[in-house]
């Protein structure tokens, strides 16, 4: 399924209610991640779903450093680094170069320097179709481990493409726990982006812009109908199974 959006352009969006949210450890760095980016692209069945808070890249930079040979596949020039800083964005790397990246910050030197928060994942989608390189995002773990939010919190998901919107959106209804979750969340990560996981790949990072209220948010990028509809039944299906 070809995908038409760059998580980088769009930075998604996230409405709550009739009010849009303009962009959405032990050394647990990547432990998921596989180094093979194509494969894990398209999603299992009844995968994972989970909604993180994210560190800034300025904030990541000074561990990463300290990691022989990381830094050199990771940052294409200083003033790409510089544009990134504010941004959960850690990395961008070839796919060809996925699997030495993912050696590298499970070295038992990573997992000494990297803050136990920390766990370092791939985004869904490549930069560009062409090129084939992909993000590198930095998530912070909760209080409990993992992600703030999981499938046990979902009540509801759809797709739809609404009227005046020039992409579809996916609409996700939470429970009363997930909805005490999400306020709580957004409540103190306003003006930070958090992260939209499925099966361990990044698909959208958005800026809170403002609590969530409610229990419903709205992901919205440059996704295409089918898109939509392929995700949110990958969401749906790791509720299903996690009940």
């Amino acid at each position: 399924m070809k995908r038409t959006y760059t998580i980088l352009r769009t930075m998604c969006c996230i409405l709550a209610c009739a009010c849009i949210m303009v962009s959405c450890g032990s050394g647990r760095s990547g432990e998921d991640a596989t180094g093979e980016a194509a494969e894990g692209i398209s999603l299992s069945d009844g995968g994972r779903f989970g909604i993180w808070e994210t560190y800034l890249a300025s904030d990541v930079w000074p561990f990463m450093e300290q990691i022989d040979s990381l830094t050199v596949s990771l940052w294409p020039t200083e003033e790409w680094k510089q544009n990134m800083s504010a941004t959960p964005i850690v990395g961008v790397v070839h796919i060809s170069d996925t699997a030495r990246v993912n050696e590298l910050i499970h070295t038992q030197q990573a997992q000494e320097i990297f803050p136990t928060s920390l766990c370092l994942r791939w985004s869904a989608a490549p930069v560009s179709e062409a090129e084939q390189y992909y993000y590198l995002i930095a998530l912070k773990e909760g209080p409990d481990g993992g992600s703030v939010i999981d499938n046990s919190d979902i009540e509801k998901v759809k797709a739809s493409q609404p009227r005046h919107y020039a992409s579809a959106v996916i609409t996700i209804e939470f429970n009363q726990k997930g909805a005490s979750q999400l306020r709580e969340l957004t409540s103190r990560t306003v003006g930070k982006n958090i992260a939209m996981v499925v099966d361990d790949r990044v698909y959208a990072f958005p800026k809170v812009m403002a609590e969530i209220e409610g229990g419903r948010c709205e992901i919205s990028g440059d996704f295409t109908k089918e898109e939509a509809k392929a995700l949110a039944r990958k969401i749906q299906q790791a509720n299903k199974n996690k009940q």
